[in-house]
């Protein structure tokens, strides 16, 4: 390297360092333009027209851009919140008609209308151990079938999500069961294990693993508490 090239090289590397010591002493100091307001009326920054802007301009630009963000980030916290009142409402209601309930026929006839009807939901099913009345949303099944088909649900007592086997959609949804795509099975269970609330949607997608079960875990709480009782009828 020539003695021109290397005062180039030293040039553009003291250039550089100065630049780094300039963004630090701004970043350390931000009240610096408003002391120092006739720099800032200097400063123009290249615009992606082609033309320069201010740095007022391009603070502003900036700001607008982080407020429509916000915006747009505290409508989805609305409707989130519009949401969840909503389902907290028709759960609320949904409880206590389960408390209300005299006997085992109405329950299944509360859960039935509320989940399907007040909570949109496609497929429905309540499936109970060697239950010696079964209904059009209530169907039986006996251990061994259960074993066979759905072992792990028994044992797991935490909801099953996503696409099942033929077989274990028909054992959930009996003859509807070609007609669901995705669908949720959560245990029913005290001291010991006596069904499964199955929920279910032509969606392949609509139930997954990954889904928040929270509430739907919550229900079934409820109907641990006043279902059992009504069976041993």
């Amino acid at each position: 390297m020539n003695s021109q090239e290397h005062n180039a090289a030293t040039k553009s590397s003291d250039a550089l360092s100065d630049a780094d010591f300039v963004a630090a002493y701004l970043e350390e100091h931000p009240e610096f333009f408003r002391q120092h307001p006739q720099v800032l009326e200097k400063l123009r920054l290249p615009h992606n027209s082609g033309a320069a802007i201010s740095l007022v301009e391009k603070q502003l630009a900036v700001l607008r851009e982080r407020n429509t963000e916000l915006r747009s980030r505290l409508n989805s916290l609305l409707e989130t919140s519009k949401a969840n009142d909503r389902i907290f409402k028709k759960s609320r209601a949904l409880v206590l008609d389960l408390i209300k309930a005299n006997n085992v026929d109405r329950i299944f006839r509360v859960l039935s209308e509320s989940l399907l009807q007040d909570f949109g939901i496609e497929f429905y099913s309540l499936i109970l151990l060697d239950y010696d009345r079964p209904a059009s949303d209530v169907r039986s099944v006996t251990p061994a079938s259960l074993g066979e088909i759905l072992p792990t649900i028994s044992t797991s007592r935490q909801p099953l999500c996503g696409i099942f086997r033929p077989a274990e959609m028909e054992l959930l949804f009996g003859e509807r069961a070609g007609d669901v795509g995705s669908a949720v099975a959560i245990p029913l269970a005290t001291k010991t294990f006596y069904g499964i609330l199955a929920l279910g949607s032509s969606d392949p997608h609509h139930y997954h693993g990954d889904m928040d079960t929270l509430f739907l875990q919550f229900i079934t709480d409820v109907v641990n508490v006043v279902l059992p009782p009504k069976l041993a009828v």
